[in-house]
């Protein structure tokens, strides 16, 4: 019987079983930190530009140009990028 006494050891035994499986859930892992860290981001911009002493306008293209409140930003993207459109804003990359 096989004896497994720490997480190390239970992370190699089945790596050494099922190589192909672990190699995909360390992909699996990978891209879903990925995620979390563009999330994360996402978090930040709408928490530092959802304040009630300012109003943040946003322009995404696609929109003809019509500025959006921060309030209205989830739809607003998720338009957008049915669109095909790109989001420029405060420090948002050239197209």
């Amino acid at each position: 019987m096989l004896k497994i006494n720490t997480y190390a050891e239970f992370m190699a035994e089945t790596e050494r079983l099922d190589p192909e499986g672990f190699a995909k859930a360390r992909a699996d892992r990978a891209e879903a930190d990925a995620l979390r860290e563009d999330a994360e981001r996402y978090r930040w911009l709408r928490k530092a530009h959802d304040s009630t002493d300012s109003v943040t306008l946003w322009h995404v293209r696609g929109t003809g140009g019509q500025p959006i409140e921060s309030g209205s930003l989830d739809a607003d993207i998720d338009a957008a990028m049915r669109e095909n459109a790109v989001m420029t804003g405060p420090q948002a990359p050239s197209p």
